[in-house]
């Protein structure tokens, strides 16, 4: 289970976080589409604009024509942005970005979008056990043996838990990210790596270590997390998508509104898209290392 926290980034900036590097390529390709988004947001906080821009400006990809490790690289495009004056923080809110002509509109809507972000900070603590759920639902219209909750294990002198553990007809060890504020790539691109990566390895390491298939399903999974999962025999699935409950449906509409971004969305039950993956799971695992799942014996 994982939430969005917002404060990610800073808590890092107070531990003498240093941006990673980026090319002068890289900063040509990013500028003008984050000015192009600031005129359509007006202000925004920081995670929005990362997440619009990985989502839809077709940014994040293979070199020369994208930005390799978009998502990680966004801070420190950021702040040079920032330094040309190519952007400004909004004052009544560092966390908040907008162009330097517009700050007469950012404060008229400042005060509504802000209280939309924080509902939406607000229901996402529920919104990663909701994940949890609806994996195991999936699990089990997939024909899985599925236990009804997370799963501990003792390991090594530490504390496993998984999100998801299915017994039969497959071992499946899944950990569940349903969260926006951070994709998980492989742990060694970047010089930090953060509280959720270091779950995601250590529970990598046990499956692999007991015979069990590692999963992650996410949000979203960075292109290089498929050379990590492939030392395990992993797989995962990348959902695109942020899942709360249906009684929210209300407020993912109002994101999509207020923040145009359609990629959050109510669901109560797995969306077809996402139960086709886990009817789905032998053929990945075959069609990626070229050989049957361990099946359990009956």
């Amino acid at each position: 289970m994982s939430t969005f926290n917002e404060f990610d980034y800073y808590e890092l900036e107070e531990s003498h976080w240093e941006p990673d590097p980026f090319e002068d390529w890289e900063y040509d390709l990013f500028l003008p589409r984050l000015k192009r988004e600031l005129k359509k947001q007006v202000v925004a906080p920081r995670n929005v604009l990362r997440l619009r821009l990985y989502l839809y400006s077709n940014i994040d990809g293979h070199p020369p024509r994208k930005v390799e490790l978009f998502w990680i690289k966004f801070d420190a495009l950021l702040q040079a942005a920032v330094e040309e004056g190519e952007v400004v923080a909004f004052p009544q809110d560092y966390h908040w970005y907008l162009s330097p002509d517009s700050l007469d509109q950012a404060t008229e809507l400042y005060p509504r979008k802000k209280e939309v972000y924080e509902n939406w900070m607000g229901s996402t603590g529920s919104a990663g056990y909701h994940l949890d759920d609806l994996v195991r639902q999936a699990l089990r219209r997939a024909g899985y043996t599925v236990a009804d909750r997370a799963v501990a294990f003792r390991w090594n002198n530490d504390s496993i838990e998984l999100d998801a553990f299915a017994s039969s007809p497959l071992q499946l060890g899944i950990q569940a990210k349903n969260k926006f504020s951070e994709t998980y790539h492989h742990p060694d691109v970047s010089k930090y790596m953060t509280d959720d990566l270091r779950q995601i390895k250590k529970t990598f390491d046990f499956c692999s270590a007991k015979g069990i298939i590692p999963v992650l399903v996410a949000s979203l999974v960075d292109r290089t997390f498929y050379s990590f999962q492939h030392d395990y025999k992993g797989l995962h699935c990348c959902l695109k998508f942020q899942f709360f409950r249906g009684a929210k449906r209300n407020l993912c509409e109002t994101v999509r509104r207020v923040f145009l971004i359609g990629n959050i969305q109510a669901w109560d039950e797995p969306p077809p898209w996402m139960q086709r993956w886990f009817d789905t799971i032998p053929q990945h695992y075959r069609n990626r290392y070229k050989t049957d799942p361990p099946w359990v014996a009956a």
